[in-house]
């Protein structure tokens, strides 16, 4: 029987060289195939692949609608960093836009960011908080 395995996400971004430069220069990820200029690039990260492909080049099968349906949820990359709030000030710096400014969320066990890369994609950056114990 025939299966499938994930390989990496895609993103399919109207500002492609924007989005290359935050990827690349301000996240710092890898550049690990395809090729920056376009149409494809794909990036690694923390053992991680993704990629991004310029919407102008995809065929009108594969282009996707600028309007999602009501209720949905664009994907979010999440990102891990040592200083959270170092990045925050970096990215905000360059002129990234914040939806969640840097705060801790124990109930999900994370200090956690989100900004938007230049097409309007959330991505997010955290760190894990220390284990917490409970003495009971």
């Amino acid at each position: 029987m025939a299966t499938a395995a994930f390989g990496q996400t895609v993103l399919s971004v109207t500002k492609f060289d924007e989005c290359v430069r935050f990827y690349r220069d301000l996240l710092g990820c890898d550049v690990v195939g395809g090729d920056p200029s376009g149409p494809v690039v794909h990036f690694g990260s923390g053992g991680q692949r993704f990629g991004l492909v310029d919407r102008k080049a995809l065929p009108p099968e594969l282009a996707h609608s600028d309007t999602a349906p009501p209720g949905s949820l664009p994907a979010t990359l999440a990102f891990f960093s040592d200083d959270v709030d170092a990045m925050h000030e970096k990215l905000s710096k360059a002129g990234i836009r914040y939806t969640i400014t840097p705060r801790d969320f124990p109930e999900w066990g994370v200090r956690s960011s989100v900004c938007h890369d230049p097409d309007g994609n959330p991505v997010e950056i955290a760190r894990r908080l220390a284990a917490q114990t409970t003495v009971g």
